[in-house]
């Protein structure tokens, strides 16, 4: 199997932004061999799995489990480690000899396959948004969706390197929360048509059995000018941003930009006042502002530039400036790696849409950020991704895991921060401002900033 040059340079710049240093990896007679500039010695991987060099449905990758040997730990205090493989494991997995080891399994082509997300490219089972689904991967089918693989399996590769190399200090990577809100409906009641609020208003009313919606719709809507109403049920801005302050994190509230407003679009436009205002109140309290592109464009490069340039255009008129700026796909409408190129080719700094809309967990097998690459054309993006842990709706909502059981909720939520904690990288946490307006979830809400 040659493996091209470039994938292994992703691989290398990997394990320098995981491990710190300098790495060459070289293909040698069917193997991987990794050594360390300037040092003797090396571990190969003479197992390599082509599965993971191939896009598409990896029809004859099945997974197996590695019970751990007591040589090596488990950084999230599991015994066994899944193993995705077209055939049983060789066992004992690693052998070490003197300054070399050897590693049965491909670690390095498991990193590229998930992170790069090439099972997904090419796939026609989505759902009716035209997304790949949890449900449809390779991690859920093994039941492994909760388990950062790719981390680790690296982890379980550093104590390698430092067996191989213990004159060397690896890098200690520090845990992150990062914390974003996509701002699809910044108010219920505020910017809609008198139709839309009578039809908000009965919805509402019905749902909730609460008379005060008669009340509050029309106040709101009247008032809804220079700023949003305090009395709308989705003006949660300030009361997040006092919660992330009072737990030392900086929030992203990324907008949406188009000036449509079909189905599954924005109701608002930036040039409201109201939403100037919201802005100017995000910046002047020291959290970032995002690009939200919308519905139609995943696979329009030439929207999301437009999209980019008004809300960069708007945010400057208020005298609003960031050296980076991120974003997120509206409802992570995504196709790998088409998506990618459009947000790579407006100049984004990072996004953060890659995390499944159905059920929470690891869907590039990692909590790190990292530099993606595109398996089609064999090239690394410019583009840094952070891939999405938690959405609330994934695990609130009864159209996906349906956990309506706060408890409950908030001990998935706790299992999946400790281990990105553990591990030393990101939980990244998406809560929308429209999901806050019941005591219950701000509850809810606030113990996960606390755990």
């Amino acid at each position: 199997m040659k493996i091209h040059r470039q994938r292994l340079k992703w691989m290398e710049q990997l394990l320098a932004d995981r491990f710190g240093k300098s790495w060459l990896i070289t293909e040698k007679s069917s193997s991987l061999v990794l050594e360390l500039q300037g040092e003797a010695g090396g571990v190969v991987f003479d197992q390599l799995e082509k599965a993971f060099m191939q896009t598409g449905v990896p029809v004859q990758l099945g997974c197996e489990w590695w019970l751990i040997d007591n040589k090596w730990t488990s950084p999230v205090d599991e015994s066994r480690l899944p193993a995705p493989s077209s055939a049983p494991l060789s066992l004992p997995l690693i052998h070490l000899s003197q300054n070399r080891a050897t590693c049965h399994y491909d670690i390095l082509g498991l990193a590229f396959w998930a992170m790069n997300r090439l099972e997904e490219i090419g796939s026609v089972n989505l759902d009716s948004h035209d997304r790949f689904c949890a449900s449809e991967s390779h991690a859920e089918k093994f039941e492994y969706l909760n388990r950062p693989l790719v981390d680790e399996w690296l982890h379980i590769l550093g104590q390698v390197i430092s067996t191989v190399w213990p004159q060397i200090e690896l890098k200690e990577n520090t845990f992150d929360f990062l914390l974003s809100h996509d701002v699809d409906r910044p108010s219920r009641y505020g910017f809609q048509s008198a139709k839309g609020l009578i039809r908000s208003m009965a919805a509402d009313f019905l749902k909730k059995r609460d008379y005060r919606t008669v009340f509050i719709g029309p106040l709101v809507r009247l008032n809804t000018k220079q700023a949003l109403h305090p009395k709308d049920p989705f003006n949660a801005f300030d009361w997040m941003m006092s919660q992330s302050e009072r737990a030392g994190v900086q929030s992203t509230f990324n907008f949406i930009s188009d000036t449509n407003f079909g189905q599954h679009e924005a109701g608002y436009k930036l040039e409201y006042p109201a939403i100037r205002s919201l802005i100017r109140t995000i910046h002047e309290r020291g959290h970032e502002l995002g690009l939200h592109p919308s519905y139609r464009c995943y696979l329009q490069p030439e929207r999301i530039q437009h999209e980019f340039i008004r809300l960069k255009q708007i945010c400057q008129e208020e005298d609003v400036m960031q050296e980076r700026w991120g974003g997120r796909m509206h409802y992570l409408r995504w196709s790998q790696p088409e998506t990618l190129r459009a947000l790579d080719g407006v100049g984004l700094s990072f996004d953060s849409s890659l995390g499944f809309v159905d059920k929470a967990g690891f869907r590039c097998g990692t909590c790190f950020s990292f530099t993606p690459f595109d398996a089609l054309t064999n090239e690394s993006f410019t583009l840094r991704e952070q891939p999405l842990v938690v959405m609330e709706a994934s695990i609130l909502s009864e159209r996906y895991m349906g956990i309506r059981d706060s408890a409950q909720a908030l001990t998935m939520m706790e299992d999946l921060k400790g281990k990105c904690r553990k591990l030393g990288g990101g939980f990244s946490l998406l809560w929308h401002n429209s999901e806050l307006w019941h005591k219950s979830q701000r509850d809810l809400y606030c113990e996960v900033l606390d755990l």
